[in-house]
């Protein structure tokens, strides 16, 4: 009798605590399977709501990449979503893309603009919550995760 309370509480917590660490060793697996699985079906950006910024920050990237096609453009141009999907856009058209599409989702944004010679300029977009931040660039994903080291943060291109 003995036996049994001591021994089925022992195996019940070691099933327990196998189970929970078999989860975290498996987690980048599993995100990455759920983002492969949504990445052929994102339409529009509003399949995008009630998920992790991270993977907000995927499926924004997989809905742009469906759609991409890159178009220089005056900086005072603004297309519409129409325009983008038929003729294409520049870093500034994509970027201010996620940016709208971020703060419909809530997220923080921001759009910064860097000089890159030739009087050129580049700009892509940044979302973040407390969890970390996402750097979308055109149809490019690094994502950064705040208490997290930088061999567990991860980069996306296509």
């Amino acid at each position: 009798m003995i036996k049994t309370v001591v021994v089925i509480p022992i195996c019940m917590m070691i099933i327990v605590l196998g189970s929970v660490a078999i989860g975290y060793m498996a987690r980048d697996d599993i995100e990455s399977l759920i983002r492969d699985v949504r990445q052929e079906d994102i339409t529009a950006p509003e399949e995008c709501q009630n998920l992790t910024m991270k993977e907000t920050a995927y499926c924004l990237n997989d809905y742009v990449r469906s759609i991409f096609k890159y178009k220089s453009r005056p900086d005072t141009e603004s297309p519409s979503i129409e325009e983008l999907e038929e003729d294409g856009g520049d870093c500034l058209n994509w970027a201010d893309l996620y940016v709208q599409h971020a703060e419909n989702l809530g997220l923080y944004v921001k759009r910064p603009l860097f000089d890159t010679g030739n009087k050129t300029r580049h700009t892509f977009a940044i979302i973040s919550d407390e969890t970390g931040y996402c750097i979308l660039d055109q149809i490019a994903v690094n994502c950064f995760m705040l208490g997290i080291s930088s061999l567990e943060n991860e980069t996306k291109n296509i």
